[in-house]
């Protein structure tokens, strides 16, 4: 049970997280919209046509050179005929959630786990194709896992600081250190936030739990994700600076460490295409 002190600091915690600026609706609309299951993309045109400089950001990341497009992209339904609409809906969920973190990003610490979480957003998309899951709700909840670790350092600022900067041998002991001085873990604090801001539930839940041992078996889309943040991290994406050093291989389930798609230096390359279209954005 937890003491009454750790229970106040959990509370003082929540209610720092409390003061951030609420994620806004367009975008809580947009990302439910987009990892959730129909194909109606009429309803997200109509929340871009809301918000010009989002919709602008779209289409420079539509147009950028990871897709090589002969002919240019001019709005969202040409990027539908041109990209597919699993590719689009990737590009809005980093346009949205890349918006709403650039006013912190660039801070050098925040920009490690934007990119980490960008990472985890790709492998998780690639192992959702290969294993018959939902790419798209896949690549969501990797694009989000992290949301917690963000907000921590946005909101506790030079205290959360001190120790993202601190090398830890195995993830287990970063969550147990956060417990101790802030009495939640970034896991936590990030399903809080996801409820707080109406995410749609399975996100939350894979915030609450890309860490949990005890998480549903293999094939969930929380198995995914714990699986993509480990290959991140494993692949140079990290989120913290860990002593330990995993091989890819060993973090894969025994069926998947021969498959081509997710070769080692394959998915660090689609990772890094990536960023670099976010970045022309």
């Amino acid at each position: 049970m937890a003491s009454a002190e750790s229970q106040q600091q959990r509370a003082r915690t929540l209610q720092l997280l409390c003061t951030m600026p609420p994620f806004p609706a367009m975008g809580t609309q947009a990302l439910s919209l987009a990892a959730g299951p129909g194909d109606d993309i009429e309803p997200l045109i109509q929340v871009f046509k809301s918000d010009p400089g989002l919709a602008a950001d779209l289409l420079r990341m539509a147009n950028s050179a990871e897709f090589g497009m002969q002919r240019r992209v001019g709005g969202i339904q040409h990027a539908i005929i041109l990209l597919g609409l699993e590719r689009v809906h990737s590009l809005i969920l980093t346009v949205v959630m890349g918006s709403y973190l650039r006013h912190f990003s660039k801070r050098q610490d925040a920009h490690a786990v934007w990119t980490h979480s960008v990472a985890a957003a790709v492998i998780a998309e690639t192992l959702a194709g290969i294993s018959g899951s939902d790419p798209r709700r896949a690549y969501a909840a990797g694009l989000t896992h992290e949301l917690g670790r963000l907000a921590l350092l946005l909101s506790i600022r030079e205290r959360y600081l001190e120790i993202s900067r601190m090398p830890f041998e195995s993830i287990d002991a970063v969550n147990s250190l956060e417990k101790s001085i802030f009495g939640v873990t970034h896991s936590e604090a990030g399903a809080f936030l996801g409820r707080r801001w109406s995410f749609p539930e399975e996100l939350c839940d894979c915030m609450g739990q890309h860490h949990d041992p005890t998480a549903p078996a293999l094939g969930s889309l929380v198995s995914v994700v714990q699986i993509a943040c480990r290959l991140a991290t494993a692949l140079g994406f990290r989120e913290v600076a860990l002593r330990q050093q995993v091989e890819p291989v060993q973090i894969l389930p025994a069926g998947l460490r021969s498959h081509p798609e997710i070769e080692p230096d394959l998915l660090r390359s689609l990772v890094t295409q990536r960023l670099v279209t976010i970045c022309a954005a």
